[in-house]
Parts: structure tokens; C-alpha cells; sequence
């Protein structure tokens, strides 16, 4: 049973006050991020700045230029080329009357705005004492994958803010609204496909349809710009799934347990024993979100149940960077306000262990040690297994419970 605020109880004015001091320090904590960007954006000459918002940029350039055949260029052309379906570019749009650094530093706002509604969503979720809230956003905007999300200007924030509304909706039992939420998961397709699956597996009609009317909808409207658009994705899709079996891939700076895999055991390549190794470690991640998602309306904790989703979304994936790691703010806040679900005590240690290692291993990349990276893939999916397996015992607890009640 998940609580709510009236079972938490109300609380006292000291608890009251204490709120507002920690939403003053939580937004100051931002504002200081953010004037540091402002700082750098108008004083780095150096090109450290010159990240992956360029290709967002260039998209919207090239958008409101009608240079539509240029937008999927591919990195022949581009260092950083557009890699996301042409239904994502009305989000660049914002970029095209800016000039580069304002670019930078509308991007890099959007990732710590998203982040902090996140947050604030998760927190409707599940009302928790002040002092927890401090603790999470403390974790989260310390950690390398927020950080570096913003510095890249990447579109993460907005999978998590996604996620967050779908658990949101799915607490109000709105499941229609909850999978149209989830929706904007498809920016990147390799992370949407996840929750589609788990919706229908669960035979949550309901959040399942609406999920799918929006993308079908996204993916309509953007129609507008001719079918010709969709063609050149695709094509740049092939390429960059190419550049990603050859030993140019940025292996390093990816965090999930494939990419582990071929750092281990295959050198950088990916072998067939690379393949053989992901593919046994994915069929036991899978059936262990499935085993979750089998029967959701039992699940004690519904931040839980869709951490269960984001941690085999990013664990499971064939390709996801240092910075698609900010899915791991959902699990992370779901261990921390509803640890006292958890069955076993076990569970709940090694839950918060794998936590630790998985956030703080996103520290990597900020800290030029991409080694570091190589244990957010195989903590995330040590994690799942954790999570799914308590969960289990969870329910055939309760179950059995019931049935000693119902022979009494």
C-alpha cells in the first residue's frame, strides 16, 4: 500500500517553514548552475561549450531555412549530426531566433528545469517529510548525470519529466493520461519501445492506447514537412547503428550493460561472445521487469513499479550515453520515500548499494574517469533484479496473507 498525505499526517509549522527554507535552497542550488553557465557561455573561448546542443541548433537553423533535405546529414557532414525523428524538431525550434551561446544556456536551462518538475511531480506522488526531499534533490543535482546532461544541452531531462507524469497519472488512475505522458519517451525510440511493452504486457488497455495515440500523432504531424524527411531518419539511423558495431563508438562513454560487455570481455568490438553474454543478461532483465509488470495494480509502491521500467530501459539498451543516465533520478527517488515497502531487509541494503554505485558511477565522465561509466550498466541491472525479486516476495506474501484471512 502506498501512503498518502493524510496518512503521512499533517505536519508541524517547524516541518512547515523548513519547506520553504528547502525550496529557497533548491532553487538557489539551480540559479548558482545556472549563472555558472551563463559565466562560461559568455566567457569560454576554448569551445568546451560546443556540445551536443550544436546539432539541436543546426536542426532548428536548417528548419526554419526550409534546408529540410540538410536536417539528417549524417556525420559526414556533421560532427554532431541530428539523430532524433523528425517529430522532436518543433522542440528545437526555440533555438532558431538565438544566438549560439544563447543557445547553449536556453538548452542547458531546459535540462535543470525539467529535472526540478520532475522532481516536484515525484513528490506529488508520494508526500514526504521536507528533510527527504532535500536529500534527493541534493543526490540528484550532484550527480555526474545530471551535470552533464546539462553541459550537453541533450533532451533527458524531458524522459524523465515523461516518466514522472505517466507514475503521476497512473496514481490518479488515469491511465489514458498516464501513457500519453509517457510519450515524449520516444524522442529516443530504443527507451519509449520499454514502456510500451511493459503497458502491454500489464493489459493496461488504457495506458497502452493512449501512449499510442500520441506517438501516432506526433509522428502525423510531423508529416507536414513530407514524407521525404522520414526517409533521410532512417537512413542516418542505418548509418549511426553502423558506426555503432565498428570501434568508433564511444564505448566509453555509454552506461549500459552491452557497452560494459565490450569494454570486459570484448575489447571495444562486439564479438560473438559480446552478443551471446547481452543477450542471456537481457532474457533474465526481461523476464524480471515482465514479472513486475505482470500484475501492477498489486505492486506496493507504483514509483517502484515504473523504476523498474527505467532501470531496464537504460541497463537493457543496446546504445544510451552518460547522459540518458538521469532516468536513474526515478529509481533513485522511488528507493529513497518508499524503502519501508521493501519485504526484506536484504533487498532494501542492497538496493540502496546499487543505487549509490549506479548514480555515482555518472560521475565518470564529469571527472574524465569514463571507466567509471562501465558499472552504471551492470549496477542498474543488478538493481532490477534486486527490485523484481523482492517485489515477488512482496505479493506472494500478501497473498498467502489474504488466504489465511479468508480461511479464518
Amino acid at each position: 500500500m502506498v501512503l498518502n498525505a493524510d496518512q503521512i499526517g499533517d505536519k508541524a509549522p517547524g516541518w512547515r517553514r523548513l519547506d520553504y527554507v528547502l525550496h529557497l535552497l533548491g532553487l538557489a542550488v539551480a540559479l548558482v548552475i545556472l549563472l555558472s553557465l551563463t559565466i562560461m557561455a559568455v566567457t569560454d573561448d576554448s569551445g568546451f561549450i560546443d556540445r551536443d546542443w550544436i546539432a539541436f541548433d543546426t536542426a532548428a537553423d536548417r528548419l526554419t531555412s526550409g534546408e529540410l533535405d540538410q536536417i539528417y546529414s549524417g556525420f559526414e557532414v556533421d560532427k554532431l549530426p541530428y539523430l532524433y525523428p523528425p517529430y522532436t524538431l518543433v522542440l528545437s525550434l526555440p533555438l532558431a531566433p538565438l544566438p549560439p551561446r544563447a543557445s547553449f544556456l536556453f538548452s542547458a536551462s531546459l535540462v535543470l528545469v525539467t529535472v526540478m518538475a520532475s522532481l516536484r511531480v515525484l513528490s506529488l506522488c508520494r508526500p514526504a517529510p521536507a528533510g527527504e526531499h532535500l536529500a534527493i534533490g541534493s543526490a540528484v543535482f550532484a550527480s555526474g548525470a545530471v551535470i552533464t546532461a546539462t553541459l550537453t544541452g541533450q533532451y533527458s531531462g524531458l524522459y524523465l519529466l515523461s516518466l514522472s507524469a505517466g507514475v503521476f497519472f497512473w496514481t490518479k488512475d488515469q491511465r489514458f493520461r498516464s501513457g500519453g505522458a509517457m510519450a515524449l519517451l520516444f524522442i529516443k525510440p530504443n527507451i519509449g519501445v520499454v514502456a510500451l511493452v511493459c503497458l502491454l504486457w500489464s493489459r493496461s488497455r488504457a495506458a497502452a492506447a493512449g501512449l499510442g495515440a500520441t506517438v501516432v500523432g506526433m509522428a502525423a504531424a510531423s508529416m507536414v514537412l513530407g514524407p521525404e524527411i522520414w526517409g533521410d531518419f532512417f537512413t542516418t539511423l542505418v548509418d549511426t547503428a553502423r558506426l555503432n558495431e565498428g570501434e568508433n563508438a564511444f564505448v566509453d562513454l555509454q552506461v549500459t550493460v552491452l557497452a560494459s560487455l565490450r569494454i570486459l570481455i570484448g575489447g571495444g568490438s562486439l564479438s560473438v561472445a559480446v552478443w551471446a553474454v547481452w543477450l542471456m543478461v537481457t532474457a533474465v532483465l526481461g523476464l524480471a521487469v515482465l514479472s513486475v509488470w505482470r500484475r501492477p495494480e498489486q505492486a506496493r509502491s507504483p514509483l517502484r513499479l515504473f523504476g523498474t521500467m527505467a532501470l531496464f530501459a537504460l541497463a537493457a539498451n543496446p546504445r544510451l550515453y552518460f547522459y540518458d543516465a538521469v532516468l536513474l533520478v526515478l529509481p533513485v527517488v522511488a528507493r529513497y520515500v518508499d524503502r519501508e515497502t521493501y519485504g526484506s531487509i536484504l533487498h532494501r541494503r542492497l538496493s540502496a548499494v546499487l543505487a549509490i554505485i549506479a548514480l555515482g558511477s555518472t560521475w565518470g565522465i564529469a571527472a574524465g574517469l569514463n571507466p567509471l561509466l562501465a558499472a552504471v550498466g551492470p549496477a542498474s541491472a543488478a538493481w532490477l533484479v534486486v527490485e523484481a525479486d523482492d517485489m515477488r516476495r512482496v505479493r506472494t506474501l500478501v497473498a498467502t496473507t489474504a488466504e489465511s484471512h479468508a480461511e479464518v
